[in-house]
């Protein structure tokens, strides 16, 4: 009777933890971005990530010069006057898709080098940044970085011509949603 009122208990007491769902974190996947660091000199540059798991994203960003004739600190640091820069990162931080951070770049760009050249060129970079999280999804980011630039010219003392190297800055502001 004791061995019958133990085998019912453990049975008993076993039912729920079969019947048990697993249980799914849901977070928030996509995130937008704003790069404050060039916003000043009329270089907007806009940032959409993607997140695929727990440790890794993809996203693009992309940025250029509106109404800017007169010569600023940005035009002496960014080597383009529009860029696409598609992305994937992998993070390092406990949290999801947060703390420190190693991004595999891909520059895409357009310069007016006042040529009949083409003016369109594309290189390969890294960086390394850091994500901070703060209430209701919004987020802040520090990206340093640069690359190797494919179309590489002679630059013969003019302003006109690509450098060998293009940078990747930013200081962002976003929103997960």
């Amino acid at each position: 009777m004791k061995a019958l009122f133990f085998i019912l208990l453990i049975t008993v007491t076993a039912f729920p933890v079969l019947s048990q769902e697993r249980v799914q974190m849901h977070f928030n996947k996509n995130e937008i971005r704003l790069n404050i660091l060039y916003l000043p000199a009329g270089y907007p540059e806009l940032t959409y990530e993607r997140v695929l798991g727990g440790k890794s994203a993809i996203g693009i960003s992309i940025g250029g010069f509106i109404g800017s004739k007169k010569p600023n600190y940005a035009k002496d640091i960014l080597t383009s006057d529009f860029s696409l820069f598609p992305f994937y990162r992998y993070y390092l931080g406990k949290r999801t898709n947060s703390g420190f951070f190693v991004e595999n770049n891909v520059n895409l760009f357009y310069r007016d080098d006042h040529s009949d050249e083409n003016k369109f060129g594309s290189g390969l970079g890294l960086a390394l940044g850091t994500k901070f999280f703060a209430v209701n999804s919004w987020t802040m980011e520090v990206v340093v970085g640069g690359g190797l630039n494919f179309r590489q010219q002679s630059c013969e003392g003019s302003y006109y011509c690509f450098p060998d190297m293009f940078p990747r800055l930013g200081i962002s502001l976003g929103k997960r949603f």
